[in-house]
């Protein structure tokens, strides 16, 4: 059984005081996002739904995010400079993780050389991301196998 427009619709009070905090009408809103006034009266009244993109297209009038906005919650849009630094960081992250991958290959070099073992009886290093803490980037694992006995 489909759930019923006002049992979806958590946003119709907090959309009519996001719209009157920005000083528009329901006809100026309406037009703004290309709805009839009528229904956007009915989905402030919590009666009917928006569509996903009418609500992106209000939650960018009002500033805020749009998921929050669906949610009946008003919180702020990430703005382009927040996604710009953590991307940065995250980029950041990535060059930590090639940094480590290259230490991790020149000792299994090294050990290589020690142990006198050709390419073909050690595997390499492996990254596994899914392993990797969210708060300790240096956490690395990797894997060798020898195929056959170590004699010295």
């Amino acid at each position: 059984m489909e759930a019923t427009a006002h049992e979806r619709n958590h946003y119709g009070l907090l959309f009519q005081n996001l719209r009157l905090e920005q000083g528009l009408s329901i006809d100026d809103m309406a037009n703004i996002i290309l709805v009839p006034a009528s229904f956007l009266q009915a989905v402030e009244e919590g009666q009917e739904c928006l569509s996903s993109a009418d609500l992106n297209m209000a939650a960018n009038v009002f500033g805020v995010s749009k998921d929050a906005l669906e949610r009946g919650q008003k919180e702020p849009a990430t703005r382009r400079e927040d996604l710009q630094t953590l991307l940065g960081e995250l980029i950041g992250v990535c060059k930590n993780l090639q940094e480590c991958n290259e230490e991790l290959r020149k000792e299994l070099s090294t050990i290589r050389g020690e142990l006198d073992l050709s390419d073909k009886h050690v595997e390499e290093p492996v990254v596994n991301h899914s392993d990797v803490e969210e708060e300790s980037y240096d956490a690395v694992q990797f894997d060798i196998t020898v195929s056959k006995p170590l004699t010295r």
